[in-house]
């Protein structure tokens, strides 16, 4: 036990140590100011490793010696360039944290159902044509799960793959206390500094225990962080500030973008700020993101024929693997799963429930427990400060702030309205809810902002977050049954079936009596959950092509 507890720590520290420097070798050729101050090397290398993977994936499979070969060299940047006045108590505090976070977490559902299969396949062949049509939910294509193939490694395979959002969860905390505790930001209380205490607050209090994370939480941070420096750019007055900043927020919003599609209405934020500030516009910042976007775009292409899947007008009906009833399917399916259809007691077809808000009932029932539990944990942060205001001087900073509130008011209700109308569940929108009322706070609060906030006042607000994340944790591990893979994760144990087609081998899952043992899992490819009969499945130049029949 001590050592499952001890490993946890080490690894993190390895891969953010090596994506610090990794991050600081990729920035030396996108940025021209320094991006160390911001901690933000390991944040920048996430999106960097996920475009250079998946150009690579074009080629060939990704190779796990490669992977750790490149973390190494990572490792080795760092000690040579990057290296100076460490915070090791900070690192040893959240490395706590995340320890107790990690040990005895099972999974999320959707890990064996589509997540572990993704990184299964992008491990073990090149670019799958059709790849949708072996998982119907593989077409989504979050860039964070081919993030996560970078970290399955020799001797580890799949159990490593979870620390792609551990080492993430981490590099973020360690973001937002080293802004907080810079000193121009407790003299000159901005409004950044106080989204950031938000934003801490309810990540290590929400996030209490890693199954929570899959694809939407590295989204969700991403997006926060797009939030925060898109504040911050109003806050900083020269030019050369600016450009940086815009530089960040262009890079991580596309990385945002494409991990989940939901988080699309904050391409305004760099249009705002360019329609703000045209000078900050640099011919090679714009052609990175744009390259990044693109090749995620030709991914998805070749996975489904779709540019946004399964929204039909954008597919190219001329491909092979492209099915208008496959596509049709998917979206009507998306929609009244993702309304609460499954939890309706009433006598309504699908069709119709999704219909004149007919759903929202159900919906609201449905999630009441979880959105109250977000609100709640959102407003804690609230509560302090608006306690705090009372004992200190307070600046009425409402005319400052005005014209800031109403250009964050608009790619965020423009995405509120997308999310709730289209694809409702809590943990999609989280983002959009938590900045609402960050925004609502400004606005209802605005006669009681601070202009300094005491040292001693963020140590509260971290140990009473970290508190509850401890308490927490103590009870669910106190409770769990022993399993022999700790400290990695539990996973189900699949019995599967084998069919050779074409020289290879088509794998099916046998039920063992529970949904979970239907589904992939880690089964060596080629894996369906079901059937292969009505599928077209051969190799073309070494291209595995999956169609319809």
């Amino acid at each position: 036990m001590t050592f499952s507890f001890l490993i946890i720590p080490l690894f993190i520290i390895f891969f953010y140590l090596s994506l610090k420097g990794l991050g600081y070798f990729f920035s030396q050729y996108l940025f021209k100011n320094n991006s160390t101050s911001l901690s933000l090397y390991p944040l920048i290398s996430f999106p960097i490793i996920f475009f250079l993977l998946i150009v690579v994936h074009f080629f060939t499979k990704i190779y796990p010696f490669v992977n750790l070969l490149l973390l190494l060299i990572g490792l080795v940047l760092y000690f040579v360039k990057v290296k100076k006045n460490e915070n090791l108590l900070l690192y040893l505090i959240i490395l706590l944290v995340l320890s107790i976070q990690f040990y005895g977490h099972e999974v999320n559902e959707d890990y064996g159902y589509y997540h572990l299969p993704y990184i299964i396949n992008f491990v073990s062949d090149k670019l799958i044509l059709g790849l949708s049509h072996l998982s119907m939910v593989q077409g989504y294509n979050s860039a964070w799960l081919n993030v996560s193939s970078f970290f399955y490694l020799p001797f580890f395979s799949e159990k490593s793959v979870h620390f792609a959002n551990s080492v993430l969860f981490f590099s973020v905390l360690v973001f937002y206390i080293k802004f907080l505790f810079k000193k121009e930001n407790l003299i000159n209380f901005p409004i950044s500094s106080i989204y950031a205490i938000f934003a801490i607050t309810f990540f290590i209090i929400k996030n209490s225990r890693l199954n929570s994370f899959g694809i939407d939480v590295p989204g969700h941070i991403y997006a926060s962080i797009v939030f925060f420096l898109f504040i911050y750019f109003f806050e900083k007055k020269d030019l050369s500030s600016r450009k940086f900043i815009f530089y960040l927020i262009s890079i991580f919003l596309i990385f945002c973008i494409v991990i989940k599609l939901s988080f699309i209405s904050l391409i305004l934020f760099p249009i705002i700020c360019l329609f703000y500030e045209r000078k900050i516009l640099d011919k090679k910042i714009f052609f990175v993101s744009l390259i990044f976007g693109i090749s995620w775009v030709i991914q998805q292409i070749n996975y489904t024929s779709c540019i946004i899947f399964p929204i039909d007008f954008t597919c190219i009906k001329s491909l092979p693997w492209y099915s208008k009833n496959f596509i049709n399917d998917a979206a009507f399916s998306l929609e009244y799963i993702n309304k609460s259809y499954w939890n309706y007691e009433g006598s309504l077809a699908e069709h119709e429930y999704i219909k004149n808000f007919n759903w929202l009932s159900t919906w609201f029932k449905r999630n009441l427990v979880e959105l109250t539990e977000n609100i709640f944990t959102f407003i804690t942060p609230v509560i302090l400060l608006i306690i705090y205001s009372f004992f200190i001087k307070t600046e009425n900073k409402f005319f400052e702030i005005k014209k800031l509130l109403l250009v964050l008011f608009i790619p965020i209700i423009f995405g509120f309205l997308i999310w709730f109308l289209k694809a409702p569940v809590v943990r999609y929108g989280i983002f959009y809810l938590n900045t609402v009322l960050f925004l609502m706070f400004l606005l209802i609060f605005k006669h009681r902002l601070i202009n300094k906030l005491n040292r001693n006042f963020i140590f509260f607000i971290l140990i009473l977050a970290t508190s509850f994340n401890l308490i927490k944790n103590s009870i669910r591990i106190y409770n769990i049954e022993t399993y022999e893979d700790l400290p990695f994760p539990k996973m189900a144990k699949i019995i599967y079936e084998t069919e050779k087609r074409n020289n290879l081998d088509l794998n099916t899952p046998i039920s063992q009596g529970n949904t979970q043992s239907t589904v992939c899992w880690n089964t060596p490819v080629y894996c369906r959950a079901g059937k292969f009969d009505n599928l077209n499945i051969s190799k073309k130049n070494g291209y595995l092509i999956i169609t319809p029949k």
